[in-house]
């Protein structure tokens, strides 16, 4: 499933993960991993990531303000695989 949120709408913190330090967000009980972000005007091809990511039963949201889209992947999706 995929769903698009207001930025405010979520509570983003760090986390290390694989040696990396990684953008993380909570939206509701469920906690993301940034995987991806382009400028607003590029949004179409964050969207068709999203798609073929919820096609293959991936839990993602895309977050967005005026400059920037992020889209997010469900952590639990990402153990799973």
């Amino acid at each position: 499933m995929s769903k698009t949120v207001k930025s405010p709408q979520a509570r983003q913190f760090k986390f290390w993960l694989e040696q990396t330090l990684q953008d993380g967000m909570q939206y509701q009980s469920a906690l993301f991993q940034r995987i991806c972000t382009l400028d607003y005007e590029h949004r179409h091809q964050l969207y068709q990531k999203a798609n073929q990511l919820a096609q293959n039963g991936a839990d993602t949201i895309i977050t967005r303000n005026d400059k920037a889209c992020h889209l997010w992947l469900n952590l639990k999706c990402k153990a799973d695989r």
